[in-house]
């Protein structure tokens, strides 16, 4: 079975740490943007933590390569036709972005009332376009190999960037909980927030199962996606880990959280359970896709 692994658990790694890094840099743009002074506090945290998830994934990433050291030529002869080239140009431009804003949102942490302008603007903005295609890249790397029976469904790469934007969330949620007292309003909007996209999450997935279930025949045919992933070897990691702990056991504690039911250890139960539910999604997937 093992000769068919082309992709090991690193890329599944890689995969989830890209999705976490775009996430929490739309959730500091966002917050710097249209949050004001109570969301300061939140979003420089999250433009701290954007940084380095998407660093360890390209290490990974590259050392993952017959030839690691020759991974610069993807960026010397780019081919504007190839998935992978677009993805390295998204992620050589995404990464210096992020560091960047850190630094810019971290020279300001001791004037919490001054507004993005000028260069904090536009790397915001370009920062929120690239998390997205970083997000979905991560999807049509996958669905580039359009034979492949479980990454050849159309909802892939929505799949993905609605579970980076959740993933981002849940990161930031997580540290801000421990470190920033001032925050309470941010993380409730980003709670609330977070909990419309597990709801969208759920969705897609499940029309991308009665997609499956309509899919018959050729290399493609959804029924062997249906027997790999949802009703085969790989079945329990997806209902139990993926659905029920990864989706919605958060769903329900940020519900409690949310009508004030439940205390704020609550948010740091659902964030884990989040992050590990959204690597579990795409270590399925990636894995239930090479065995299909």
């Amino acid at each position: 079975m093992e000769d068919f692994i082309a992709w090991p658990i690193w890329i599944a790694m890689y995969l989830f740490l890209g999705g976490v890094s775009a996430g929490a840099f739309l959730v500091a743009a966002l917050s710097d943007l249209f949050g004001g002074e109570k969301y300061r506090s939140l979003a420089r945290i999250a433009a701290y933590l954007a940084p380095a998830p998407i660093i360890i994934g390209l290490i990974l990433l590259i050392f993952d390569l017959g030839m690691p050291w020759t991974f610069w030529r993807l960026l010397v002869y780019p081919n504007i036709t190839s998935v992978l080239s677009v993805g390295t140009f998204l992620l050589s431009v995404f990464s210096p972005i992020t560091i960047i804003y850190a630094y810019l949102l971290y020279s300001q942490r001791n004037n919490p009332y001054k507004q993005p302008e000028g260069l904090q603007m536009v790397l915001a903005w370009a920062g929120i376009v690239l998390s997205i295609g970083v997000a979905a890249y991560t999807a049509l790397l996958l669905q580039s190999v359009s034979v492949n029976a479980v990454w050849a469904t159309s909802m892939l790469w929505l799949l993905f960037v609605v579970s980076a934007f959740s993933t981002g969330i849940a990161l930031t949620l997580l540290v801000t909980h421990f470190v920033a007292d001032d925050a309470k309003e941010a993380m409730h909007f980003w709670t609330r927030f977070d909990a419309y996209l597990i709801g969208g999450e759920l969705v897609v997935i499940l029309l991308m199962i009665v997609g499956w279930s309509l899919t018959t025949g050729g290399p493609g045919g959804g029924q062997v996606a249906l027997q790999t992933l949802v009703f085969g070897g790989y079945a329990p990691l997806f209902w139990i880990g993926v659905i029920l702990f990864g989706l919605l056991v958060p769903l329900l504690l940020e519900y409690k959280e949310l009508s004030g039911s439940g205390g704020p250890a609550l948010t740091v139960v659902a964030s884990v359970l989040i992050l590990v539910g959204g690597y579990l999604l795409r270590h399925v997937i990636l894995f239930a896709g090479q065995m299909a």
